[in-house]
């Protein structure tokens, strides 16, 4: 069975993967090294993750409908495209893991604290199984519905907390720290911006090929505001100091709303916040992963490599990481990973074309 999305829902995917895990960790990113700057840093990268969009979407056109591992075999051979496919696979894999496993130290440390991370891994695990088994139309509408829900809770959020601001937390603004602040320009481009590869893979089974330009900017683009505004908000209520030292800053900044003495204690909101853009993000890393090694053994169906996939990654997250700590590690090294599959590897594919085209049809996981 074809899967097809339209341009409007492939805009909401990309929306949902921008955001992801990072509307809980990028304020502390940004802040930690570019202090109170770190909302120049971020809209700075908003312009690099334009140019990324444009990358992509520009490898996209030239792909049309052929999936990217046939993509890579056209113009490199059979076995070099393969290991192509292989190291995108490895890195979704490894994204994959990772975000499951920020989700799981976050309901451990913050919500569930004493329920052991392995039953929180495979419930959440459970899900991405079932929403990858009902394939990419199905998530995608599922994303487009949960949309509004998105931004109501979101904008709910910024009006409540705004009479908690002090302006004075974003002194002195000057003069600006230029290698502070570029030191977070490649962090937040590591994360989440040069993760926006994964939809090489999904952009052929979008049902209009003529243009994905403007979707993928302005999902990339609304998403990465959102994320500035959680950091410019964490600066301006809890100061650089708080930010940079809390995990989850934007979890504590809901923690400061407080209305007439009667509607308080509501950061369940963020934590809903999260909960779409994570899932979301699991799911379209984990379909890829699945649709990926499906192209580079040359099935038919894909969905007998769901499970196994599923029980390798849940294993990994729990292995990955002796802690919660290990985020800060992975912040710092995770941008020079990313910088590879992110840019070099499409540049290579950009920088030459294709013997005979080709154009194999995409398949489902289903």
């Amino acid at each position: 069975m074809h899967a097809r999305i339209n341009r409007y829902q492939f805009f909401i995917l990309v929306f949902f993967f921008t955001i992801g895990s990072s509307i809980l960790l990028t304020p502390s990113t940004l802040v930690s090294t570019a202090q109170q700057q770190g909302w120049i840093a971020g809209i700075i990268t908003l312009g690099v993750g334009v140019l990324l969009s444009l990358l992509y979407t520009t490898l996209g056109a030239r792909q049309g409908t052929t999936s990217l591992v046939t993509y890579a075999r056209n113009l490199y051979g059979n076995w070099l495209g393969a290991l192509f496919g292989v190291y995108y696979l490895v890195f979704f894999m490894i994204l994959t893991a990772l975000v499951l496993r920020d989700m799981g130290d976050f309901m451990t440390t913050q919500i569930l604290t004493e329920t052991p991370i392995m039953q929180i891994h495979i419930v959440l695990m459970s899900l991405i199984v079932y929403a990858t088994k009902l394939g990419l139309t199905s998530l995608s509408r599922f994303g487009e519905l949960l949309f509004p829900v998105f931004l109501i809770l979101f904008i709910l959020l910024f009006f409540l907390v705004t009479p908690e601001i002090e302006y004075r937390n974003m002194l002195p603004l000057f003069p600006l720290a230029y290698k502070d602040i570029t030191k977070g320009v490649i962090s937040f481009t590591g994360f989440p911006f040069l993760e926006l590869s994964v939809f090489l893979v999904l952009q052929p089974f979008v049902q209009t090929q003529a243009s994905l330009k403007k979707p993928f900017i302005l999902g990339s683009l609304f998403g990465g505001l959102i994320l500035v505004s959680v950091t410019l908000q964490s600066i301006l209520v809890m100061s650089t100091e708080l930010t940079s030292t809390f995990l989850y800053p934007s979890y504590e900044l809901a923690k400061h709303i407080k209305l007439a003495y009667f509607l308080e204690r509501i950061e369940a909101i963020m934590a809903v916040l999260w909960f779409i853009s994570l899932f979301l993000k699991i799911a379209i890393t984990f379909w890829a992963s699945v649709t990926l090694l499906g192209d580079i053994l040359k099935l038919q169906l894909y969905s007998y490599l769901i499970i196994p996939l599923a029980v390798i990654i849940l294993i990994y997250s729990i292995t990955m990481s002796p802690n919660v700590m290990f985020i800060w590690f992975s912040a710092k090294v995770w941008p020079f990973y990313a910088f590879v599959t992110g840019f070099i590897l499409p540049v290579l594919l950009l920088l030459r074309k294709p013997s005979s085209s080709s154009d194999k049809t995409v398949r489902d996981t289903e």
